[in-house]
């Protein structure tokens, strides 16, 4: 008698897979896909039609900062999706205001401007890759800014 290597169920030495649960076995492991690939990805949890809908106002936020925000805010003010762009859109800009006191502040060492110049082009390349979420419909949240707490 083999017993499964997925459920442990006993099976007959010639069988290839469990009669349980269909998991091979010869030993190789059992591909099982998470709930949700990848937990940064919010696409999911908007409407289809509110994302439709919200697209043009969300690049806004990117695009034009703070009277993009603005815009949006007057213009979709219940949009959940929206929100979501809007929060990660001010995460950006609150970033980018901090990193220019610090690097302001500390212009005299050497290491500072060029750590604060790498920084914001990494800001600029993650920025640019919302902007194609945006167009494609998603909601992800980027890397480097999805471990920042405040905003939710």
């Amino acid at each position: 008698m083999k017993n499964c290597p997925n459920c442990n169920a006993a099976n007959d030495d010639s069988a290839a897979f469990c009669s349980n649960c269909n998991a091979p076995l010869n030993g190789q492991p059992v591909y099982r896909p998470s709930a949700t690939a990848n937990p940064w990805n919010h696409t999911a949890d908007y409407d289809k039609q509110d994302i439709a809908d919200t697209k043009i106002f969300a690049l806004c936020c990117y695009l034009l900062s703070v009277p993009g925000i603005l815009i949006s805010l007057l213009a979709r003010p219940k949009s959940r999706y929206l929100e979501y762009h809007i929060r990660l859109s001010l995460k950006f800009m609150l970033l980018n205001v901090a990193l220019g006191l610090v690097m302001g502040a500390l212009a005299w060492t050497v290491v500072v401007p060029i750590a604060g110049a790498i920084l914001m082009a990494v800001l600029l390349v993650l920025r640019v890759i919302a902007i194609v979420d945006v167009c494609q419909g998603k909601a992800i949240d980027p890397w480097l800014i999805r471990n920042i707490p405040f905003l939710g």
